[in-house]
Order: structure tokens, then sequence, then C-alpha cells
């Protein structure tokens, strides 16, 4: 069961924790996704060419569109997170969850897993994939 045992707060430090842990497990599809893309559309479509041909260097144009890519994929995970935050607060209202496995909802119990799993998580994942998508150059070898 996912976010803890029958005796913890659906919305528990704990629960928060191991939920985004195993979420950041399925960010792998997400991570391919958006750094990947980001990482070789432009030689794809061959408007790298143009970029380069102003006073850029390659490693500052690179660097910009992984961490674009990196900070986007972040922000959509933490949507997980906001996603439980609404679900623990409605779910006792509309009855989906027994009131009494809510516990107080405070931002550091979400923030805390956020940035000490999540976010290190996914940097490792993108700079992996990142570094495979600018070797290759295609998406079938980061899949």
């Amino acid at each position: 069961q996912i976010g803890g045992g029958s005796n913890v707060n659906v919305n528990s430090p704990y629960a928060i924790l191991q939920t985004v842990a195993i979420m950041t497990i399925f960010s792998i599809f997400l991570v391919v996704n958006f750094v990947g893309s980001a990482a070789i559309r432009d030689d794809q479509s061959k408007f790298s060419e143009l970029i380069l041909s102003k006073p850029l260097h390659l490693a500052q144009y690179r660097l910009g569109r992984f961490f674009g890519a990196y900070l986007v994929t972040l922000l959509v995970f933490s949507m997980c997170l906001v996603g439980i935050w609404v679900g623990s607060g409605i779910g006792g209202l509309v009855g989906w969850l027994d009131t009494e496995l809510i516990g107080p909802n405070k931002l550091s119990y979400y923030l805390t897993p956020l940035f000490v799993i999540a976010a290190p998580s996914l940097f490792f994942m993108a700079s992996l994939f990142a570094l495979v998508a600018q070797k290759f150059r295609t998406m079938i070898a980061m899949y």
C-alpha cells in the first residue's frame, strides 16, 4: 500500500515521503520525455545551427536547455504533491477518506520530500538522460 499503513495518517510526513519516493521511480518516463526531447529537438530540426551562428557558446546553450527542462520536470512532479494535499483536504469532506486518518496539513510535510528525495533524484536522472541524448542524438537510445 502506498502512503503508510493502517495506523498512519494519510497525510503524515512518513506517508507523503513514501509516496514521493515511489512516484520518483515512475517519474523516469517524465524525465526521458522532457529532458530528452529538449536535448535533441534543435539538432533534429537543424535550428541549433541558426542559434549557434550568434556569439553563444555551445556549453551555455546546452546547459540552458538542460536546466530549463529540469525545472519543468520538477514543476510537473511537484503537482503530485499538490494532488496529495488537495486529495487529503477534500477526501475527508466528500467521504473518500476516514476523517480519523487525516492529520494536520503542514507545508513542511510536502516540501521536505520534494527537496530531499525528488529534486536530487530527478536531477540525477535528468543528467543521465541529457548525457545519453547528447552522445547518441536519438530518442531511441534513451528509451
